[in-house]
């Protein structure tokens, strides 16, 4: 018994060094090892035990045959090698107690072996515990936190507390207010205060451009904005603009089209006023309030002829000077032939300059701020209407109201509006602000009747759509100049249109 365990331990000592020189050597020779050890637990453990190459020399020999040959160590076994211990065991020819085979050598295809023997069986248990200890596991992760127990009711309810404390905190406010307020109230009634000065309204809730739109009365637009307005005033005279008695509805555009920012309205100020002095539109609307009309430029009178167009016709719906366009009927290669760019911005420039005159003399005299209204007829629209060189040649004119005349125009009606009028639409859209964009309104041929009954009232409006007007008006004669003109220039006035004849016929 003593050699016997002196024997052991030797061989369990070889083993140990042998697995710490394989160990040095190579991953692949790891490898081995540790399936040698499976293999050896499955054979102590009495399972059947893998004999094939791969598990002994680690290398994939799939399809090899097992080397088999008749057991050496059991007299009267013809079992192979590598057959477990316990079908031995049950085997009446073979021995209870058989001796320790010698341990066959691996070779490169691998090979079969007897079953373990004590003193390799403790080798192998001594080597896992070395190694066991060398590389122990790694410690298992901690177990993830528990979830966050919500507890849906008590939360409804802290919502609930809260929005009742934020109502109650708010009527107490207006609690206060009302209070206050009837307080100052009682006071003033009480001291019989004899000053007969208006008391400043406090600034509308609404924006200025809004304002406008609901017809609020001009002097309580100059009130409610007088700080802005007259910063705008110094800004004007500044850049050397002529102040003149329609000033205040003429700043009060600006300061709308900059939605009520003075610093920007200021700015736009100085512009204008230095492109007016450069254009001669400030020139233009000096003779225009002393008396001028707008056929005194004869580039004016020369586009009449060329294109069948009404202006200020009497008022719209909403109280503006009223323009009516025959855009059918206007001859485009004729007056792209005689009438040249310059020519045209001229004209333009002179139109501009007397609708905004007659705007802001309307809105002193009707008391708020009064803008232009266009009605466009597009019956008869053509390919030389939408021609590139046609529409290049509008340009400038078009982009001038969104620069330097805003809120000038109300809105626009297209009635009669054919498929062809998306071409033109879609080339003008983008040189459009808008704002001015969201006051234009397009109607198709069968619901035009309506919309035009609806844009201006009948008395403003000729017969041909629909109006009391079978001639043309004397008071719109004298106030746009025609009735200065001679009988063959006012029957050159509107032709082949819609109109024809219309402000040829005698006054009315």
């Amino acid at each position: 018994e003593e050699e016997e365990g002196a024997a052991v331990e030797e061989e369990a000592a070889a083993a140990v060094a042998a697995a710490a020189r394989k160990r040095r050597r190579g991953g692949w020779r790891r490898r081995v090892r540790r399936r040698l050890w499976r293999c050896i637990a499955r054979r102590a453990r009495g399972a059947p035990a893998s004999c094939s190459p791969r598990t002994w020399s680690g290398r994939a020999t799939r399809g090899a045959r097992t080397r088999v040959r008749p057991c050496p160590s059991f007299a009267g076994c013809g079992r192979p090698t590598g057959t477990p211990w316990s079908t031995h065991r049950k085997c009446g020819t073979c021995t209870t107690s058989p001796p320790s085979p010698p341990r066959p050598r691996s070779s490169g295809r691998g090979c079969c072996r007897a079953p373990p023997s004590l003193s390799s069986l403790s080798a192998s248990l001594v080597l896992q515990l070395s190694v066991s200890r060398a590389h122990p596991p790694p410690p298992p992760p901690p177990p993830p936190p528990p979830p966050p127990n919500w507890d849906g009711g008590r939360l409804l309810g802290l919502l609930q507390g809260a929005l009742l404390v934020v109502q109650s905190a708010l009527l107490c406010r207006m609690c206060v207010m009302v209070r206050s307020i009837d307080r100052k109230a009682l006071l003033a009634a009480a001291a019989g205060s004899t000053d007969s000065r208006p008391e400043a309204k406090p600034p509308s809730r609404l924006s200025l451009p809004a304002q406008i739109e609901a017809g609020e009365p001009l002097a309580a637009l100059l009130l409610d904005h007088a700080a802005p307005l007259a910063a705008l005033r110094e800004a004007y005279e500044a850049a050397g603009g002529e102040p003149d008695a329609y000033l205040d509805p003429f700043l009060l555009r600006f300061l709308s089209g900059a939605r009520g920012d003075a610093a920007r309205a200021c700015e736009w100020v100085r512009g204008a006023v230095r492109w007016r002095e450069e254009s001669g539109a400030s020139s233009l609307r000096r003779g225009l309030l002393r008396g001028g009309k707008v056929l005194d430029e004869t580039e004016v009178l020369k586009l009449l002829t060329l294109c069948p167009m009404l202006l200020s016709h009497r008022t719209g719906g909403k109280g503006g000077p009223l323009t009516l366009i025959h855009v059918g009927g206007f001859d485009a290669s004729r007056w792209y032939a005689t009438q040249s760019a310059a020519q045209f911005e001229a004209a333009g420039l002179m139109l501009l300059e007397a609708a905004l005159a007659n705007c802001d003399r309307a809105s002193v005299e009707a008391g708020r701020l009064v803008r232009r209204e266009i009605l466009l007829d597009y019956d008869g629209l053509a390919l030389s209407h939408v021609a590139p060189r046609v529409l290049l040649r509008q340009r400038p004119l078009l982009t001038l109201p969104d620069r330097w005349y805003p809120e000038l125009v109300g809105r626009v009606a297209c009635v009669n509006a054919p498929s062809l009028f998306a071409a033109v639409y879609r080339v003008v859209h983008p040189w459009l602000s808008d704002e001015l964009r969201a006051r234009i309104e397009v109607h198709a041929p069968a619901t035009s009747a309506a919309a035009v009954e609806a844009f201006a009232p009948r008395a403003s409006r000729p017969a041909v759509y629909g109006g009391s007007c079978e001639r043309l008006p004397d008071d719109v004669a004298e106030h746009t100049g025609i009735a200065r003109l001679e009988p063959s220039e006012r029957a050159a006035l509107t032709p082949g249109s819609k109109l024809a004849g219309y402000c040829s016929a005698a006054l009315s």
